[in-house]
């Protein structure tokens, strides 16, 4: 089983971090297990911009986390389904 630092991460480690997570998600590398980054990278901004973890990005980069978002899913919709329900679509 894969692990993620993520979400642990504080304010000022994720505000750090984020570009580089964007980069992993958008280009969806796999994980240990072979699951998709992309699906890690969605759990861990799921609780939204008001999350303690998106203190310290801005707006702009806010911003750039949702059009990521919105990449990955028209990306990989069918992919990240089939991870979720367990076969092909």
């Amino acid at each position: 089983m894969s692990w993620s630092p993520v979400p642990f991460m504080n304010a000022e480690e994720m505000a750090h971090f984020l570009p580089r997570l964007v980069e992993f998600a958008v280009f969806n590398p796999n994980d240990r297990d072979g699951a998709p980054y992309a699906i890690r990278f969605i759990n861990s901004v799921s609780e939204g911009p008001n999350d303690d973890q998106f203190k310290l990005p801005n707006k702009e980069q806010r911003e750039m986390v949702f059009r990521s978002l919105q990449y990955i899913y028209k990306k990989n919709i069918l992919i990240l389904l089939s991870r979720i329900v367990g076969k092909k679509i």
